[in-house]
């Protein structure tokens, strides 16, 4: 088994995001490493020990900020890739861990060295606000708005393992999704419901929201499906 902190400890990279191919060469060997399937047993393990399995140490907090807030989208766009691949390592790790307080204990560790909710949140409200603003071709025709689309919808998948695994962290910053929903760009609505729908998901399972779900059949005979976001105040329908 490779243990992703102590490959990286053996190799000199230049960790500062940049537009480079040989920095996004480097992130997307680490994200390989880091998606290398956990041992199977892993119950009793050092936390610690656990979720350098997870998130190396040598990925700094400040570092994957950093990522997030640079102006190339192919830079974003690989520190998204990257994170989600940390998820994703956790979610198989959780797999083969029995004892729920360990796990705790690795969540928490893990939560200090994720970059801010903040950024994601940030994210999300910037490439909204793009793609309202890209001309009015065709999409498929437009690749400044494929590349925000995609920007879009890996957020999305982000902020939803947040709200997952985390929900305190989301909860704690009073973000409200009901501003982000009417704010998201119609061509991601009807492109990208999926990671929507599961981000909607996973925050009414926080406790944050209640979702209903609506079936019924459009003007054109055409059966639809809505979903209700409700809060104690506001419902709003996508």
């Amino acid at each position: 088994m490779i243990h992703p902190a102590g490959y990286l400890s053996s190799v000199s990279y230049s960790w500062e995001p940049r537009l480079s191919l040989q920095w996004l060469g480097n992130m997307s060997l680490i994200k390989d490493i880091i998606s290398i399937p956990p041992p199977p047993a892993a119950d009793g393990g050092d936390p610690a020990f656990l979720v350098d399995l997870v998130i190396p140490r040598q990925l700094q907090r400040s570092f994957l900020g950093c990522g997030l807030q640079h102006q190339s989208k192919l830079v974003v766009q690989q520190m998204l890739v990257l994170l989600l691949a940390v998820f994703q390592k956790l979610e198989a790790l959780a797999a083969n861990i029995q004892d729920k307080g360990c796990f705790a204990k690795v969540a928490q560790l893990l939560r200090k060295r994720l970059p801010d909710v903040q950024l994601l949140l940030a994210l999300l409200q910037t490439h909204s606000s793009s793609l309202h603003g890209v001309s009015s071709e065709p999409a498929h025709e437009s690749a400044s708005c494929t590349a925000h689309c995609l920007l879009w919808e890996n957020t999305i998948r982000l902020l939803h393992r947040y709200y997952r695994h985390l929900p305190e962290t989301v909860l704690a910053t009073g973000f409200s999704l009901t501003k982000l929903v009417p704010s998201a760009p119609a061509i991601s609505i009807h492109m990208h419901l999926p990671p929507l729908f599961a981000l909607l998901t996973a925050a009414a399972k926080a406790g944050h929201y209640t979702l209903q779900s609506i079936t019924g059949t459009s003007t054109n005979g055409i059966n639809v499906r809505q979903l209700l976001i409700c809060t104690p105040t506001i419902c709003i329908c996508v």
